[in-house]
């Protein structure tokens, strides 16, 4: 088992030695162009220029209204072409959800 953990950190070292040659090998300007303009950047832009050239929309913003019960909604659907309801009770039997689907 001793070799993976030599490995690992063989692998730790080399990696640590890379990274660190490419920090002290560039130029400042471009390290914090990189490490913090550029992610500031393109978190503003994925997260809100999505937006700016998109037309207006207001889906997900209503005003709140009340919930139908079950016998207005029928009532609203009788005589249109919504004519089947269906009760669906996702393997969740023996339950007041089956009684109901059962129509107790």
């Amino acid at each position: 088992m001793a070799a993976p953990k030599s490995a690992f950190w063989r692998q730790v070292s080399t990696l640590t030695t890379k990274n660190l040659t490419i920090l002290y090998a560039r130029h400042p300007a471009s390290t914090i162009y990189t490490a913090l303009l550029l992610p500031i950047i393109l978190t503003v832009y994925l997260g809100i220029g999505r937006n700016l050239n998109s037309p207006q929309n207001d889906y997900g913003i209503a005003e709140p209204r009340p919930v139908r019960s079950l016998r207005d909604g029928l009532a609203a659907a009788d005589g249109s072409a919504r004519d089947t309801v269906v009760f669906v009770n996702n393997g969740l039997a023996g339950g007041e959800i089956g009684q109901i689907v059962r129509g107790g």
